[in-house]
């Protein structure tokens, strides 16, 4: 697999994307790609779904992916950042679970149950000791990167009058628990599930 990949911002790669390709292969598996916007904003659903829930729960992934109420709120955090990403005009590829952009939608309006379940069995599969990179950073003492992730998608949805109210709690509450005013437990997602069992987002 490859470690990095060299695009164009849009469109195609050129010569000059190869070039660099050229000088990164000398010291790292490198590879051109057609597609990048679309690899980096399948990368950020990614994050934003997963990442800073670690960070919140003190949950490793295996765990995580184990309760239905956070699988629940997962597949919300997807959805909005495939409706941030419409509206911006770019595209995701299948995301984790392996499920398409259209699953996550539908399984964000109960009108689907594929990707939970696809999640479920994911949390089998993982190894217990796995650990996403920000509950380390959380861990360490180290400022994690919610606001690249969760914050990004809130952001740009922002810009395109798109709501974003569960990347926008994820957030906030990443903020308070880097600033000591919450502690890092599972209990924190209450209130993201009191959203999801009264429908009533802000």
């Amino acid at each position: 697999m490859p470690g990095a990949y060299i695009g164009e911002y849009q469109g195609a790669a050129g010569e000059k994307a190869q070039e660099v390709t050229g000088y990164m292969n000398t010291v790292w598996i490198t590879r051109t790609t057609d597609s990048l916007m679309k690899m980096r904003w399948t990368k950020l659903a990614t994050s934003a779904m997963i990442n800073a829930l670690s960070g919140i729960t003190g949950l490793r992934s295996s765990s995580l992916l184990s309760k239905p109420e956070i699988r629940k709120i997962i597949i919300q955090l997807g959805a909005q950042v495939v409706n941030v990403a419409t509206a911006h005009g770019h595209s995701i590829d299948r995301l984790i679970g392996n499920c398409t952009p259209q699953q996550i939608l539908k399984s964000s309006l109960g009108q689907s149950r594929v990707m939970e379940e696809r999640l479920a069995m994911m949390a089998d599969r993982i190894n217990p000791s796995a650990v996403t990179s920000l509950l380390q950073d959380h861990w360490n003492g180290r400022l994690t990167e919610v606001d690249f992730f969760n914050g990004l998608v809130v952001k740009k949805g922002y810009e395109k009058g798109i709501s974003t109210p569960f990347n926008q709690v994820i957030l906030e509450f990443m903020h308070q628990i880097e600033r000591g005013e919450m502690r890092s437990e599972v209990k924190a997602l209450e209130q993201l599930s009191s959203m999801l069992n009264k429908n009533t987002f802000p």
